[in-house]
């Protein structure tokens, strides 16, 4: 009988195709593919002959395709993947990792996904080898040691894994190398050659002298054996790749079947320019190897993909389809989404499905919880997950056009805050029917305050069936509120739950609500601790309405919640599971915090002012160091200022966070214009006055503050004169801003001219004919004439400056 490593693949006709040039010539390959006439009687006989004997070798040498079952047992492809070498994970060179996650993503979506199962160890050897023991084929793809260079690979990494190896393969389970891992060391040849037929020869008389040879060039590669079951649906191609080459062989070439060659290079004959072969072994068990796999980039070619997962089937005797296994390229998210969650054998599969998303936001007189900084960063954290694509609506009344036809999920980050129009009956219809039919919610810190009886000048747009959907709901008439904006640890509760499992306890920046109202019971997946009720406050739970999932989260009050990766990633994980598709668990390294928004340009920030030029807070603010001078009682606050628009908040100067006991700010109120003073510190906490001053007309601004008194002026004339209470507090001087929160959360619309800070108390009564001089009370005086590197100058002694922001 012939060895097969004998018979003439690729000769006569079909071979033709596969292999010869347009002449039809085929091209001689020493003792497994000798030459034949091509066009005589004679010939085609032969040819006719020769596939006989391939079907008969086939039978005897075992490389029929096997029988199939409706009931037949898939067969279990395990991938030991190395070490990364050759530069960091992710660089496409010796990618081991992410070439056994692909190949798993890739079996487990493809036309054979009935046919095996597939498991991968990474980072070398499973230190429980049990899997190998029930797997009907084993792939390594690793590095080899090429003399004192490298590892072994984790095969040959000792005697005892070489004898393992050699029990999986006496019970004839199928063994493959892949690139690097195809070196061998002469000591354990016998065994490799055994196992896969071929190796590359990287030692002479123990001395690292290549018997092989490596070749990297973009060349074309031939089909050898395409009769061969590995061969189905395989087609000569081009690849860039690191080709290993002149490769040992056995002498006797028993059982050793060719599957790609490369004609350019210069390989010894008869099998030097082999770079893909398999391995029929006496027993009945296969082997298979290949050096290509250098470039990850390979995997992008279809007939590479063929090469490997045909060998995989072949070498596990598992059937191959004609045509050969047909299994796309993933990328990196993709794999990451298909992986998550999967253990073991169990299907990773590809939900590329769209998953459509729409945001609702809006409402110019909610702006204060600066929902148009907040909804671009959900949108941003939410694409990061493949899948989402978001629609953004700032129009609530299209809720009537809302629907599970073309759309999953609703982001709500909208309240109807200070608006008494009701929401319209087709649009409470549409969403009440979005959710009974399975539609997901995702609601976000204030939504949950929406169409409340409580709402102020909005009692007329209650809407009582909301309280249904929303379990938790902020009630101005009760106790509910929340502790002052800052920084806070918040804890998930070991809850068993997709959208929290595994995230540990983080801080963030935020508004920590307390006492929200409802009925229904509600299980939290994170609390935080209230400086003012003492008690940990539930600030995220899930709940259904009819097939409807939904998620609510208290957090989110300003686009700073989403510098905190948790934060960012119970919001992506929440619109999955309120889909109802599977969460897809990212990481710190995977989603990085977002860049902050760049300084605005200095072109367009300065305008003409009252005097000289004046700083336009709708293109960016400034922001200053901070000083306890600035919260040191008495003192006097002055600014000159010109607002557009009252229907939000204008901050015109702000010092510290809103966390700090001695912050303060000076601002209009939304909706009057009516300018008022905040600082938690005091009590009462705000002082305000009934002028309104966001006309488009320039205002100019006194403030006198004193420990038991506040007194504000608006052009010379008394517009406020509080007394309050203000007790011992520490400061936190983290900055002063003008136009703007120190956090940027909210800002101003109009222009700021000239603010000035004094210790002890000015006149209040007059107005300014000329500038602000700079005397021995001045603390700070801010002109806005030039924009330097440094950034806006400050006359006074301190020398502060001021650096823009964006708004």
């Amino acid at each position: 009988m012939l060895a097969p490593a004998r018979c003439q693949f690729g000769s006569g006709t079909i071979g033709v195709r596969r292999l010869g040039p347009s002449t039809g010539v085929v091209p001689r390959f020493s003792r497994w593919n000798p030459p034949m006439a091509r066009t005589s009687r004679s010939s085609r006989m032969v040819t006719r002959f020769s596939l006989a004997l391939l079907a008969i070798l086939a039978l005897e040498f075992g490389w029929s395709q096997p029988a199939r079952g409706a009931d037949a047992i898939p067969r279990r492809v395990v991938v030991v993947a190395g070490k990364k070498s050759h530069g960091p994970v992710g660089n496409g060179i010796h990618d081991y990792g992410w070439s056994a996650r692909l190949i798993k993503v890739m079996l487990d979506n493809s036309n054979v996904r009935d046919r095996v199962v597939t498991e991968f160890f990474l980072d070398g050897w499973p230190e429980d080898p049990s899997s190998l023991e029930r797997a009907d084929t084993i792939l390594v793809i690793s590095d080899g040691r090429d003399g004192d260079l490298f590892e072994e690979t984790p095969f040959l990494a000792n005697e005892a894994r070489v004898q393992f190896v050699a029990k999986q393969v006496a019970r004839g389970c199928g063994f493959a190398t892949f690139h690097f891992s195809t070196f061998a060391p002469d000591k354990y040849a016998p065994q490799v050659l055994d196992w896969t037929g071929g190796y590359f020869d990287w030692e002479t008389d123990g001395k690292r002298q290549w018997y092989s040879a490596i070749n990297t060039l973009e060349t074309g590669v031939e089909v050898v054996a395409g009769e061969h079951p590995i061969g189905q649906g395989l087609e000569s191609t081009k690849l860039r790749e690191e080709f290993y080459y002149n490769l040992r062989f056995a002498t006797d070439r028993e059982g050793i079947i060719p599957l790609w060659r490369v004609p350019a290079i210069e390989g010894r004959e008869p099998d030097g320019r082999v770079v893909a072969w398999a391995r029929q072994r006496a027993n009945g068990g296969r082997g298979f190897g290949t050096t290509c796999g250098h470039f990850y980039d390979n995997w992008k070619q279809a007939q590479f993909r063929k090469l490997v997962l045909n060998a995989l089937l072949w070498t596990a005797h598992a059937e191959i389809p004609p045509g050969g296994v047909d299994a796309r390229y993933y990328t990196h998210d993709e794999i990451t989404a298909a992986l998550a969650g999967v253990e073991g054998t169990a299907r990773a599969e590809v939900d590329d499905r769209p998953l459509r998303v729409q945001i609702y936001a809006g409402n110019e007189a909610h702006k204060w919880h600066n929902w148009e900084k907040t909804t671009p960063a959900i949108q941003a954290l939410l694409e990061k997950d493949a899948r989402v694509q978001v629609r953004v609506s700032h129009t609530i009344e299209d809720l009537a056009k809302l629907s599970r036809e073309n759309t999953d999920v609703v982001v709500q980050n909208y309240v109807n805050w200070q608006d008494p129009t009701a929401l319209s009956p087709e649009s409470r219809t549409a969403f009440v029917k979005f959710l009974e039919q399975g539609g997901g919610l995702v609601l976000v810190h204030f939504a949950n305050g929406a169409w409340h009886f409580s709402l102020p000048m909005a009692e007329a747009a209650a809407w009582p069936e909301y309280q249904k959907i929303v379990r938790r709901m902020w009630n101005h008439k009760g106790k509910s509120g929340h502790d002052a904006f800052g920084r806070f640890q918040v804890h998930p509760t070991g809850l068993s739950d997709p959208i929290t499992a595994g995230l540990k306890p983080f801080e963030v920046t935020d508004e920590l609500y307390f006492r929200q109202e409802g009925e229904g019971a509600i299980e939290p997946l994170i609390t935080a601790r209230s400086k003012v009720t003492g008690e940990d406050e539930p600030l995220a739970w899930t709940s259904t309405y009819g097939k409807g999932r939904i998620f609510q989260t208290l957090l989110g009050h300003s686009e700073q919640t989403y510098n905190t990766f948790e934060a960012r990633e119970m919001l992506r994980r929440a619109v999955a599971w309120t889909a109802g598709r599977k969460v897809v668990p990212l990481t710190p390294t995977s989603d990085p915090v977002p860049a902050l928004t760049a300084a605005p340009s200095v072109e367009g920030l300065l305008r003409e002012g009252r005097s000289g030029q004046a700083l336009d807070t709708r293109k960016g603010g400034a922001i200053a160091k901070g000083r306890a001078e600035y919260h040191e009682l008495p003192m006097t606050v002055e600014c000159w200022v010109r607002l557009f628009q009252k229907q939000t908040y204008n901050i015109l100067v702000a010092n510290e966070l809103k966390s700090s006991p001695t912050h303060w700010e000076l601002f209009t109120q939304p909706g009057s214009g009516h300018l008022t003073l905040y600082s938690p510190g005091m009590k009462p906490d705000h002082v305000g006055t009934t002028v309104d001053i966001a006309d488009g007309q320039w205002h100019f601004i006194r403030c006198l503050r004193e420990p038991e008194r506040v007194r504000i002026f608006v052009d010379g004339q008394a517009a406020a004169d509080q007394k309050v209470n203000l007790g011992a507090a520490k400061s936190a001087d983290d900055g002063l801003g003008f136009g703007t929160l120190v956090d940027r959360a909210i800002g101003c619309s109009g222009w700021l001219d000239e603010v000035r800070i004094s210790r002890g108390l000015r006149d209040g009564e007059g107005v300014p004919t000329g500038l602000l001089p700079v005397d021995d009370q001045t603390l700070g005086l801010w002109r806005f004439e030039t924009i330097e590197p440094e950034g806006f100058a400050d006359e006074a002694a301190l020398k502060n400056r001021a650096l823009p922001v964006a708004p």
